[in-house]
């Protein structure tokens, strides 16, 4: 690899970097993770966060990861003070690229929709500021929202593909997506991505969770239908196996409003369900280690095809079975009832019978999780994509 040492990369990603790897920037965090190991100079720019309490420092390291964060202000139901806060924060990023540059030189700028105005980025670019390397993890078109709201994301991604040398796709949909509107564009696959190196929890199990079959789903609120499908699937199972020991546990992020309404659906049931929030890192895992098998069901809509969930990486870090969706691009890595359990159609009735199988065949889907294990070191380890992706990036 060529001598990077004194080469500058910022990534623009997520919010709040300084206290939590949230679900916003935990793909940024592992991205920055690559580039350091390949001697690069790299800095997570935080965008706009809104809390109670304004950190003393903007500046920091979160896990060995140094973050600018510029943005931190007090939460507020002021438009006015939204648009004032958005225009501080234009021209923050706008002087710290520039002191950057001065810096380091021409510095690259890997940046997503939740960065500033593309028209400024492109200002930047043609001055030589920064060379813009475009992030996507979702495709906006397919987001179950009314079209007015969908538009605007589109145009931002269309034309960053249009107008950028580079840009990093989460799925092969993605890239064909890129390809389109742009054939000179270079294109890196950069599935989620976590960290093999060292085991994220170091727990035992109790006697009592040893004779427990215990199922565990992880993802946003927003995803309602597939946390629905889960729960009528779970209760399906219960009443075929009464009389054993079954959970359900939920960790959910995202709408309280849709929280609640989770919480409300399981509120009298009669079987063990858990729905846990506002989890730590330690005890996030602490839950996938306790499981006993990891649920990942994808739709077969737009939405679900140009992704790929970061909890399916991180599940397969634990060694630990999955039933998930032949959606996107998972068959790209896992081989059915192998390494991963395909259910056929994302219904109830589908998800219970792979539910069923592991309650019956326990020896067998715990190998099935030793082979996601593989899939996942192979896969999703960030430290596969060193150096081939700071190569890429510079």
């Amino acid at each position: 690899m060529k001598n990077i040492k004194k080469r500058k990369v910022v990534i623009a990603k997520g919010s709040g970097i300084s206290h939590t790897i949230s679900a916003l920037n935990t793909k940024c965090y592992y991205i920055a993770k690559i580039l350091k190991e390949c001697r690069l100079n790299v800095t997570i720019l935080s965008g706009i966060y809104y809390q109670e309490k304004i950190p003393a420092k903007k500046t920091g390291r979160f896990q060995g990861v140094a973050y600018y964060a510029p943005s931190v202000f007090k939460k507020t139901h002021s438009k006015i003070k939204r648009i004032v806060n958005k225009i501080s924060h234009i021209w923050s990023v706008v002087t710290y690229l520039i002191a950057m540059r001065r810096k380091w030189g021409k510095i690259r700028y890997i940046f997503d929709d939740n960065s500033v105005l593309l028209p400024i980025l492109i200002l930047l670019s043609w001055l030589g500021v920064v060379e813009l390397v475009f992030n996507i993890e979702e495709w906006p078109l397919a987001h179950e929202l009314p079209l007015k709201k969908k538009i605007v994301p589109h145009l931002f991604t269309v034309l960053s593909f249009m107008l950028c040398g580079k840009a990093v796709c989460v799925s092969s949909f993605i890239i064909e997506k890129a390809a389109l509107y742009n054939k000179k564009i270079k294109l890196f696959l950069l599935p989620a991505i976590t960290d093999f190196s060292e085991t994220k929890v170091s727990f035992q199990i109790d006697a009592s969770d040893q004779e427990t079959v215990r199922f565990l789903y992880c993802g946003n609120v927003g995803y309602y239908e597939v946390i629905d499908k889960i729960i009528t699937a779970f209760i399906g199972v219960c009443e075929l196996r009464s009389s054993m020991n079954l959970e359900l546990v939920l960790i959910l992020h995202g709408d309280a409003l849709l929280i609640s309404k989770c919480l409300s659906r399981v509120k009298n049931t009669r079987y063990s369900i858990h729905i846990k929030t506002h989890l730590t890192e330690h005890e996030l895992y602490s839950e996938y280690y306790k499981a006993s098998c990891l649920l990942a069901p994808l739709r077969n809509t737009q939405q679900d095809q140009s992704r790929f969930p970061q909890k399916i990486a991180e599940y397969t870090l634990l060694s630990k079975p999955i039933i998930t969706t032949n959606v996107g691009d998972i068959n790209k890595y896992f081989v059915s009832n192998k390494s991963a359990l395909f259910i056929d159609n994302f219904v109830e009735s589908d998800i219970e019978k792979k539910m069923l199988f592991v309650i019956d065949h326990m020896d067998y889907a715990a190998h099935i999780g030793l082979e996601g294990n593989l899939v996942g070191k192979q896969y999703f380890d960030y430290m596969q994509y060193v150096p081939s992706f700071g190569e890429f990036i510079m």
